[in-house]
């Protein structure tokens, strides 16, 4: 899931696990990042689909695929535990400090 607000509203799109970081990063295609066609609004489970109005009114296009784009390339992208497990063994690995502390 990638997430971005915009004035009162936020949009949400599904994503492919990995594939956003890779989108970004010019990897990917948008056609194989996304795992729906549609952007949805507040909370994707509760189903809420944004409208023609709401994409226009926010990212001045009704085009769902641009509105995409730019939520997947400045949005948050929200990490599923295995993902957030992966980027912690190469953080690791590479002896990079993932922002985990110990006071022992």
């Amino acid at each position: 899931v990638v997430k971005m607000r915009k004035g009162r509203n936020t949009f949400e799109v599904l994503t492919q696990p990995g594939a956003a970081e890779k989108f970004r990063k010019g990897k990917l295609p948008i056609e194989e990042v996304l795992l729906y066609d549609d952007i949805f609004m507040d909370r994707y489970t509760k189903g809420l689909k944004a409208t023609n109005s709401d994409l226009e009114g926010s990212f001045d296009t009704i085009d769902r695929t641009q509105a995409a784009r730019e939520i997947i390339k400045h949005g948050d992208i929200e990490m599923t535990a295995e993902e957030r497990a992966e980027a912690l063994r190469n953080s690791a690995s590479r002896g990079t400090n993932s922002g985990w502390t110990s006071k022992h």
